[in-house]
């Protein structure tokens, strides 16, 4: 019975890792929410581009200390705006590098100002508005979807479950279906049937949240 089960033991591990990466790159995209209110917020006072992108790191750093990546990378381009290097490509390509949409769209859009001469705080300004409102829709699903991932959590492990109570009050019991080959044809359909069941949630999840 073990021998049959370590497939889908891979499998939950691969899942889980999956799950994990997500959950790194959300609270990514929240860390920087946060910077682009702040930048927002300095913008809108009258900070220049520069004294803005300062001002929204050390309230970052307040916050949630030097160590995050994002941080380091943020402190990166405060450097060279003060050197006066060009900071659109270089947003974008951290951006990509980190695999943070909204900053990578961010980095593009300012791209695309700089090149056709719009004003760079108001492009800044209305950019962070409607990154922001996606992010708080996506906030919103991301809610509404724990619940059910914790059901299906708890739906994933009652087939487990289940055979182990059996197994232990009545020892023996499904050793024919591990024993005849038309037992193992049966709990191999099974056990396929369950991995489809997995990828399937999580395929259906990773589309919600990037829609």
């Amino acid at each position: 019975m073990v021998v049959f089960l370590v497939p889908v033991w891979l499998v939950i591990f691969g899942m889980e890792i999956l799950e994990l990466r997500r959950v790194k790159q959300l609270q990514l995209e929240n860390l920087f929410q946060e910077f682009l209110i702040c930048l927002t917020t300095g913008l809108r006072v009258g900070y220049s581009l520069p004294n803005a992108f300062e001002g929204a790191l050390k309230e970052l750093v307040l916050l949630h200390g030097e160590k995050h990546l994002l941080i380091k990378e943020m402190r990166r381009v405060c450097r060279a705006l003060r050197e006066g290097i060009c900071l659109e490509e270089m947003v974008s390509d951290i951006g990509k590098d980190l695999e943070c949409k909204a900053m990578q769209e961010l980095g593009e859009v300012l791209q695309i100002a700089s090149m056709v001469g719009g004003n760079m705080t108001k492009t800044i300004t209305e950019t962070t508005k409607l990154l922001h409102e996606r992010h708080v829709l996506r906030q919103e699903i991301e809610d509404g979807l724990t619940g059910r991932r914790y059901e299906a959590r708890i739906m994933e492990c009652v087939p487990f479950l289940m055979v182990q109570y059996v197994e232990i009050g009545s020892p023996g019991f499904f050793a024919t279906m591990y024993e005849s080959d038309y037992g193992i044809l049966v709990m191999s359909m099974c056990l396929v049937a369950y991995v489809v069941s997995k990828i399937w949630m999580y395929h259906i999840v990773s589309c919600v949240m990037e829609g």
